[in-house]
């Protein structure tokens, strides 16, 4: 019985080394500009970039720097994770910076 658990933790572990090494090799994502058409893509790409192992997790969002409201769009959203200007009411994935 001892055999066969070790022969398991061994699988996992083998498993996470290999992840981990695809994560390293992976592909970095980013979108330049963040107007209505351009933060649609950028919550697809985020989605899909944290459920497969090619890509990096974070995804990067160029933004022009203008202000809304008193504050700048890019500190927006990276606290609400949300273009108020451009793309109002849809909400970016986490790992989108």
């Amino acid at each position: 019985m001892s055999l066969f658990v070790n022969a398991g933790a061994a699988a996992k572990r083998a498993t996470r080394q290999m992840f981990s090494m695809q994560r390293r090799n992976a592909s970095k994502i980013a979108m330049i500009g963040s107007g209505n058409f351009g933060s649609a893509l950028t919550r697809i790409l985020g989605a899909n970039a944290s459920r497969h192992s090619e890509f990096e997790d974070e995804v990067k969002m160029w933004v022009f720097e203008e202000e809304v409201d008193g504050r700048n769009l890019t500190d927006i959203i990276n606290e609400e994770h949300e273009n108020v200007k451009y793309f109002p009411g849809a909400k970016f994935p986490e790992n989108v910076r």
